[in-house]
């Protein structure tokens, strides 16, 4: 029951949690604190991937450079080179 409890604790308070914005802002400190990559863990990805979609559109534009991140090209707003 324990470890049940702080493992949920840490998915309710991870950097990942919030709205866009929060989000944008915990990665943005994290990375200025010397992060260079993050692997991001979607639990309802197997039968909802609507969280991945917005983390893709809302969130990701505003961590990565545009012109080194091409592959990013298919999202509304960015032009492939």
């Amino acid at each position: 029951e324990e470890a049940v409890a702080s493992t949920m604790a840490g998915y309710r308070s991870g950097p990942c949690i919030g709205t866009a914005e929060q989000i944008i802002e915990n990665l943005t400190a994290l990375r200025d604190a010397g992060m260079t990559y993050a692997i991001t863990y979607f639990a309802e990805a197997a039968y909802d991937t609507t969280g991945i979609a917005l983390f893709e559109r809302d969130v990701l534009p505003e961590l990565v450079d545009r012109e080194v991140h091409g592959h990013l090209w298919h999202l509304p707003g960015f032009r492939r080179s």
